[in-house]
């Protein structure tokens, strides 16, 4: 199957995860992890979230729990499940926890196969956008990260649907199209150099100005 679903990594052996700074294996944390946000998504607890991954003690684990969380938030059924683990990630952030080199790490992952995400998770480009938008948003991470999170090798189009996702969330949070342009401008962002449509690949997509204004996001600068 495509790598983009249930992406558990390669099996992790048995002696202590390398980097990790715990004594448990990659395995062990991974099973942990994916415990603690279950029962997260039941208790909706975020304080007792954040005690289980301080529990943890494995600074270094921090990048694929970021993975984990991801993976379970797309396949969650429950758009209030999936809603709660994003914002869990957001509030470990916020602690201190979970670095934004960690969320870059973990979303990563996902955004250098977004042909590969789509096919497995159809809104999943859509859906890692928002949080990404919301990211910036809440000041974990700098817009400045959006070309860095396209660099793969997909098609223009789950690029221009992961970054229009990411784009609009930040223009409601930031005050429209003003807010949104100056926060483009802030960390010299430009829509062409991300989302120009290939000539072989992305046949019959329209220009990026075109599709910018399609999307109500004319006031990014080309």
């Amino acid at each position: 199957p495509p790598a983009a679903r249930g992406r558990g990594g390669p099996p992790a052996a048995p002696a202590a995860a390398a980097g990790s700074g715990s004594d448990l294996s990659d395995e062990e944390l991974k099973r942990k992890t994916e415990s603690l946000f279950q029962e997260y998504t039941s208790t909706l607890d975020k304080a007792e979230a954040l005690q289980c991954v301080r529990e943890l003690s494995a600074p270094g684990f921090m990048p694929r729990l970021v993975e984990v969380c991801l993976d379970l938030a797309l396949n969650s059924i429950k758009d209030k499940e999936r809603d709660a683990l994003l914002e869990l990630l957001l509030h470990l952030n916020a602690k201190e926890v979970v670095s934004a080199t960690d969320i870059v790490s973990g979303l990563a992952t996902y955004t250098v196969q977004l042909e590969d995400l789509s096919m497995d998770f159809p809104k999943g480009p859509q859906q890692l956008g928002g949080f990404l938008g919301a990211a910036v948003a809440s000041g974990a991470l700098s817009l400045e990260v959006l070309p860095q999170l396209l660099e793969g090798d997909a098609s223009a189009e789950p690029k221009r649907n992961f970054g229009a996702a990411a784009l609009k969330v930040l223009k409601e949070k930031v005050g429209g199209d003003e807010g949104l342009a100056n926060a483009c401008s802030a960390v010299d962002l430009h829509a062409e150099e991300m989302f120009k449509p290939d000539p072989e690949l992305d046949a019959g997509l329209p220009s990026t100005a075109e599709w910018l204004a399609s999307e109500g996001l004319s006031s990014v600068p080309l």
